[in-house]
């Protein structure tokens, strides 16, 4: 007798036989958004020590510390409130060491994790980047609540925020790809690898990748960056290096919440 019939129903729904014999569990598996992160039936892995022993990363934001418990990890910019001198807002985020940093085209890196955001309408974060030696940029993955071109929603302050990558090409020219919107409160999966300086990102079941632009000194870093600027017009607002500053902006665009948290993190890397 076959204890497994097919599942003839649509992506949203298990028929009774299936749900019998695989569980309730499972059935829920079936029948999650598919723009979200399923954690009904999962075991959350623990932090990867790498990231949180000091040996490879640096953490900017040392209160309150991220690592809540060994299976995950909470960047709040606005209680951490770190400053770098050349920022445009608030961070919480971890980066490689300088003294490990080297070209994209010399590593091979990965980094994956379970991505739960917890943002006031308008809020607009940066999660994961490749950053250059110097200001420049190659990767950057948002989570933003703006009104913005080439977004799947785009519109400022409605709860809707889109999740879309901005990549250097060799050329030196950014190219931008959307993935999905989620809401606050929702989780998305996320998997960025270096392949030898091809990126490619995946995404809430998109990917997209190129040839980035190099650089002698590139790292990786993630957390929560909060965008300081105005959801509407993306016009830049604060002084760069003070925190009054940002937090007024902050407060002018009704922006008190912006927790970023990460449960399955994986993290490779190979020069």
């Amino acid at each position: 007798m076959d204890l497994y019939p097919k599942v003839l129903a649509g992506k949203w729904g298990c028929v009774i036989a299936a749900c019998f014999a695989l569980s309730l569990a499972a059935c829920a598996e079936h029948t999650t958004h598919p723009n979200t992160v399923n954690t009904a039936t999962k075991t959350a892995e623990k932090i990867p020590a790498v990231i949180t022993d000091g040996r490879l990363f640096t953490l900017e934001g040392k209160t309150p510390h991220p690592l809540i418990d060994d299976q995950t990890l909470r960047f709040a910019a606005l209680e951490a409130q770190y400053l770098s001198p050349n920022g445009n807002g608030l961070r919480h985020e971890y980066k490689i060491k300088s003294s490990l940093r080297t070209a994209m085209s010399k590593t091979y890196e990965l980094f994956k994790a379970d991505i739960k955001v917890e943002m006031s309408d308008g809020g607009k974060t940066i999660v994961a980047q490749h950053h250059t030696g110097g200001l420049g940029t190659i990767m950057k993955l948002y989570v933003s609540d703006t009104s913005e071109q080439g977004l799947l929603d785009g519109v400022a302050n409605n709860g809707v925020f889109d999740v879309y990558v901005r990549l250097r090409s060799t050329v030196g020219m950014e190219e931008k790809n959307p993935f999905g919107t989620i809401q606050s409160g929702e989780e998305f999966d996320l998997r960025v690898v270096n392949n030898y300086g091809e990126v490619w990102v995946y995404a809430m079941g998109e990917a997209f990748g190129i040839p980035v632009k190099d650089d002698s000194a590139a790292y990786f870093k993630f957390g929560n960056y909060l965008q300081s600027q105005s959801p509407v017009t993306l016009k830049k607002c604060g002084v760069r290096g003070n925190a009054e500053s940002f937090l007024a902006c902050y407060a002018e665009y009704g922006i008190t919440e912006s927790v970023i948290s990460m449960t399955n993190v994986e993290y490779q890397r190979k020069r």
